[in-house]
């Protein structure tokens, strides 16, 4: 190969490689663009997506505490009217609201409630903690709830100025049946008798009249 031709050829194969170089170059670089470009959106689609969620978490909770504050004043009601079937609750109202104190005469169950309720006011007369009574208490207590033989001696004994207790308690017929006491308060479920003397005698009076039996 002449010598001017072997130069050629060298200069002709060196442009060609270095073309090859600016080619590859530039693919790189348009390939790092497009993976730019694919980053970046990805990139904000993962953002619009982490925004959706937090949208739709906070709607989530937001629908929660709606359905939450328009349930609850109905499940309110419906848990303090069976809380009311079951103990004195405004039995107690009564009795807070007309400042009735004295020696009282309550339910076995309704014990626990009223010492919730009236304590240190009132002292109760019977409540679950049956360990704590000594002798016959507990044996005279049943015999003059249900109205047993006795029942007149030991309830009198105690000195009663009112009583509380269910609508259907033997004691109390026995006691609206005497006349010693009077029917003040009546829900359905629980009344309220007060000893028909004077010191009751402005309550009964204005509730006793109008109170069924």
């Amino acid at each position: 190969m002449a010598p001017h031709a072997a130069i050629f050829y060298r200069e002709l194969k060196l442009a060609e490689f270095i073309s090859r170089i600016r080619k590859n170059r530039n693919d790189n670089i348009q390939q790092s663009r497009q993976a730019s470009a694919l980053g970046k959106l990805l990139s904000s689609g993962n953002k619009q997506v982490g925004e959706a969620e937090t949208m739709i978490n906070w709607l989530i909770m937001i629908a929660s505490i709606v359905a939450i504050s328009l349930h609850y004043p109905a499940r309110k009601k419906e848990v303090e009217s069976r809380i009311s079937d079951l103990l004195p609750v405004k039995a107690v109202d009564f009795v807070v609201k007309n400042g009735i104190k004295g020696n009282i005469f309550n339910t076995y169950h309704y014990g626990g409630y009223l010492i919730y309720r009236l304590h240190p006011v009132q002292k109760i007369f019977v409540y679950g903690r049956t360990d704590i009574y000594k002798g016959n208490f507990i044996k005279e207590y049943l015999e003059m709830y249900s109205g047993g033989e006795n029942w007149k001696k030991y309830f009198y004994k105690n000195n009663i100025d009112y009583v509380i207790c269910e609508n259907l308690a033997p004691i109390r017929q026995l006691l609206l049946s005497s006349n010693d006491f009077k029917l003040v308060f009546n829900d359905g479920k629980h009344s309220v008798l007060l000893k028909n003397n004077q010191k009751y005698k402005d309550i009964i009076k204005r509730y006793s009249p109008s109170i069924e039996i």
